[in-house]
């Protein structure tokens, strides 16, 4: 029988660095998890990635061994020149090495140097994964309203009703939840935004949005009369954010 090794790699350098535009005031706690994720790739840190993927808390990384919570600091900081380095370090969970033999100056100094002077790619790598997803919740943020509104006027529903996912008591009429589906697939779809930012953008839980595209997708692929629905509204969908762009 013959052994498999299953390995796990730290993605290569990134070849070319794109610009980044500094953002004002602190970061998000989205930010943060984005941050912590993709330092803790780079480090591969396999069970850090699972342990967030599983929790999406940074607490629970408190028994996970690793630097690459300074990793996700020196990244965040870059990104967000503004933020309170203290407030960062707490939210990260960066504290001092417990370490007994760090009283010796050579350990101390090292030890330091490792977790302030990160390979510029490695840095820039964990910023443009923070950047990238707040890109997308944007994106999701600015498409998810008109989404609505096309998908409202389609079923017969209020665009309001089918924007507000919180705050309403007993689940939604039918015309509602449909608009809703349709104005989800339409806003990831449309906008190429995956569900954790739309999830961010709108108020819904990443499993309702998984789900909402799931069942637009599997009437897609029975090859009902919806595909041509889909296409109109995605048509009309267009039109009206080309039209809010041509106003800015």
């Amino acid at each position: 029988m013959t052994a498999l090794a299953l390995t796990f790699n730290a993605p290569s350098p990134i070849a070319s660095v794109p610009a980044l535009t500094p953002r004002v005031g602190s970061p998000r706690r989205a930010a943060i998890l984005t941050a912590l994720a993709a330092a803790a790739v780079r480090e591969g840190n396999l069970r850090a990635v699972l342990i967030l993927a599983r929790t999406g808390r940074p607490r629970s990384l408190i028994r996970c061994a690793g630097p690459f919570r300074w990793l996700a600091l020196a990244g965040l900081t870059a990104l967000y020149p503004e933020a309170n380095d203290e407030a960062l370090r707490h939210a990260l969970g960066c504290r001092a090495s417990t370490d007994k033999r760090l009283h010796e100056p050579a350990r101390r100094a090292a030890r330091q140097d490792a977790r302030e002077n990160w390979p510029a790619e490695d840095v820039q790598a964990v910023a443009v994964a923070v950047a990238e997803h707040e890109d997308a919740q944007l994106t999701a943020s600015w498409i998810w309203p008109v989404a609505c509104a096309v998908t409202a006027d389609h079923t017969g529903a209020h665009a309001d009703t089918v924007r507000q996912v919180t705050g309403l008591k007993g689940p939604p009429s039918r015309p509602v939840g449909q608009a809703r589906k349709f104005a989800v697939y339409l806003t990831m779809t449309e906008g190429d935004v995956n569900a954790t930012a739309m999830a961010a953008a709108t108020g819904l839980d990443k499993a309702t949005v998984r789900h909402h595209v799931a069942s637009v997708e599997d009437r897609l692929d029975e090859g009902s009369e919806l595909e041509g629905t889909m296409e109109t509204l995605a048509a009309e969908l267009r039109r009206r954010l080309d039209e809010e762009l041509s106003q800015w």
